[in-house]
């Protein structure tokens, strides 16, 4: 057998949102996840000989990165891991969520625009889209319709709405990039939005 074709995609993002989760979700692997300390520090990676006939590669790789903002020894630290990435990977998958704390993000684009090849397909994928603080909810106020496994209206508010948290993204994260990239809501815990994901991610 000759070398694999490998189509490559990289999950990065600050620490704490949900990359590794949102890749087991896809794909059935079983990274280390824990709500509480940082779990991927160095590049966790599979590769996977594609047998799904929807998947127009012959094999593709995962990749799992450490989180960006864990602390400014560590980001130093993670420095060659991230750079090995935006040289090799095909596809990167952002990964932010609700919380409106982007300036991490953005510094790292600014950081390594010189790396961000115009080639790399960019995906930002919004996760935990059901977390929400209780004050931005009134009393019988709910951000998940669990009979429909989908955001409720309001959460679609939240989500797309003149002040909502995609137009946000797309302002502060989107023009840091080499291309207009698409911006995802996904909820790995109820695997809600990640049939699109996936379809963003092989598309060709």
């Amino acid at each position: 057998m000759g070398k694999l074709n490998d189509y490559k995609i990289a999950f990065m993002g600050q620490t704490g949102r949900g990359k590794s989760s949102i890749m087991n979700a896809l794909f059935d692997t079983k990274f280390e996840i824990d709500s509480v300390k940082e779990c991927t520090t160095w590049i966790n990676s599979s590769t996977f000989y594609n047998r799904d006939v929807t998947i127009p590669y012959e094999a593709y790789t995962i990749m799992d990165t450490p989180g960006i903002g864990a602390s400014t020894d560590k980001d130093e630290w993670y420095k060659p891991y991230y750079l090995h990435v935006l040289d090799t990977a095909d596809c990167i998958v952002w990964v932010t969520n609700m919380l409106r704390r982007d300036r991490l993000d953005q510094e790292f684009f600014v950081k390594y625009k010189e790396s961000l090849r115009p080639e790399i397909r960019f995906i930002i994928c919004v996760n935990q889209i059901d977390i929400l603080s209780p004050k931005d909810l009134s009393d019988g106020e709910h951000v998940w319709d669990f009979n429909n496994n989908r955001p409720t209206p309001i959460l679609e508010e939240f989500l797309y709405g003149k002040d909502g948290r995609i137009p946000l993204v797309k302002e502060k994260l989107a023009k840091y990039l080499p291309v207009d990239c698409p911006i995802i809501p996904v909820n790995g815990f109820y695997k809600y939005g990640l049939e699109e994901l996936k379809r963003l991610i092989f598309a060709q």
